[in-house]
């Protein structure tokens, strides 16, 4: 589907925020707001949210649930497999978290830790990946320039120079089986 563009972030959530909430959604949807690192995926979907009524809405990132650095391609499709697919007929999940201070998993986690969401967003890199898009009932990509992605980072953790090159390789490979940004439905 070609992609919507906006003008602003804050109008980009308010039509996307209408837009999701207008149409007929199935029990359990689920939206992904996908882009390069440092692109803004976390900002926008703090935003979204905002819009969006918080108690039937909840959010994972991507990142919270793979493995490492190395992990993105297998762990997007084992978020796919599993937990995406609970969510999708339930409307809550399990998920195992990564704990990324000591690099090993950590607890499995309920989202939502209670009760159960009507929505679902998945934020981060891979979140419209191959695996996971026929879960998705529409997507987001957020464009930035490689430069500006790079210093946000830089400000956001430090310097990436440990684990740049790797983890955009295994965005890049992703991206070459599904073009997320090309198939998006708005993008920024």
């Amino acid at each position: 589907m070609l992609g919507s563009m906006f003008s602003s972030s804050s109008q980009a959530a308010l039509a996307i925020g209408r837009a999701m909430t207008a149409a007929p959604l199935p029990p359990h949807a689920i939206f992904a707001i996908d882009g390069r690192t440092g692109a803004g995926k976390t900002s926008f979907a703090r935003e979204l949210t905002a819009r969006l009524a918080p108690a039937s809405l909840c959010t994972i990132e991507v990142e919270s649930f793979i493995e490492g650095w190395s992990g993105l391609a297998d762990g997007v499709a084992e978020l796919a497999q599993g937990p995406l697919r609970q969510f999708r007929e339930q409307g809550a999940c399990e998920l195992r978290a990564w704990d990324w201070h000591v690099g090993r998993w950590a607890e499995t986690v309920r989202v939502p830790t209670c009760g159960t969401c009507a929505m679902m967003l998945v934020v981060g890199c891979g979140s419209s990946s191959a695996p996971i898009a026929p879960l998705l009932d529409g997507s987001v990509w957020i464009e930035a320039a490689a430069g500006l992605r790079r210093q946000r980072v830089n400000a956001r953790e430090g310097s990436p120079d440990a684990w740049w090159d790797m983890w955009e390789a295994q965005h890049t490979a992703l991206l070459a089986q599904r073009d997320s940004a090309r198939e998006a439905t708005w993008s920024l």
